[in-house]
């Protein structure tokens, strides 16, 4: 069954489901469109899903989120604790007027880095979003924004950890549209995620004046995706706060996971699974010194 639609542009997210049937596995897209596939893998009824969404929506970008997830074919044990990483996929702008004020020792002139702590000045956001996980159009900190309902499952595990600022918006955008409540959520990482040992070609950059770094790399021996990936030894709680440079990654374990899956109040959510690799698998923070990057 197919619903045409044509609204709603690149990069939305769909909610799917999955199951096997017969030799085959029967892959449905249930919002914002209607859409099954058939494939005698899970790869091939994917990618069938795909071609279908862009031939009934024009979208070549989309974005599946599956309920129950797919199932990973690298083995268990590189997911198990099963933890789920939040991501976004949808950018707004926000205006520059003040972000020298956002952190506390301003921003690095060279890589526009924020340096020090996140003070607690607003954003001030001059587009709207349609989804509850947002990310920030250009912001070299690659922070998050999450609504209120979203923060209503993370807080309980949060709250004493992180700081939440309420985003502003643009008071031309109050008058077009009833805008949830969005903070921006901001926070010391404890621990780096990892860089393993056997991944592919290494890039990045390294600031050399602030000296942030950034790694950029895929590992396809452990998982053919761009995947996250921590060490074990970190992998306990409810929710994990990493650091990816100047990135912040948080991760649920599966039961909050399916939790947030499961509010239909939540809009356009994109996870991914963390992969987990052991201390002697992946680079020491001497080795990671030691890569040579460019400047940014």
């Amino acid at each position: 069954m197919t619903t045409k639609s044509r609204k709603g542009g690149e990069g939305q997210v769909y909610r799917c489901t999955w199951n096997k049937r017969g030799k085959h596995f029967l892959m449905k897209s249930l919002s914002p469109v209607k859409i099954q596939s058939l494939g005698i893998d899970l790869e091939t009824a994917k990618n069938n899903l795909l071609a279908q969404i862009m031939d009934t929506t024009g979208d070549g970008e989309a974005q599946l989120q599956f309920v129950p997830p797919l199932p990973e074919p690298t083995g268990k044990n590189r997911f198990s604790p099963e933890y789920f990483h939040l991501k976004f996929n949808e950018f707004v702008d926000f205006s520059l007027s003040n972000q020298d004020e956002l952190y506390s020792g301003s921003v690095c002139q060279v890589c526009r880095t924020g340096l020090g702590s996140r003070t607690d000045v607003s954003r001030i956001i001059t587009s709207l979003s349609r989804y509850d996980v947002v990310g920030f159009r250009n912001d070299h900190n690659v922070r998050m924004m999450f609504s209120g309902i979203l923060l209503e499952h993370l807080s309980p595990f949060i709250k004493d950890r992180v700081t939440c600022n309420e985003v502003h918006f643009e008071s031309k955008l109050l008058k077009k549209s009833l805008v949830k409540k969005f903070f921006e959520i901001d926070f010391q990482p404890i621990v780096e995620v990892s860089v393993p040992k056997k991944h592919d070609k290494l890039g990045g950059w390294r600031c050399p004046k602030c000296k942030t770094q950034v790694f950029l790399f895929t590992a396809t021996k452990l998982r053919p995706t761009r995947s996250t990936f921590i060490l074990r030894s970190f992998a306990k709680g409810k929710v994990l706060l990493l650091g990816k440079g100047p990135f912040r990654v948080i991760a649920v374990d599966a039961e909050l996971h399916k939790k947030i899956m499961d509010d239909k109040r939540i809009k356009g959510f994109v996870s991914d699974r963390l992969v987990i690799v052991e201390e002697d698998e992946a680079l020491s923070a001497d080795e990671l010194r030691k890569v040579k990057l460019p400047a940014p």
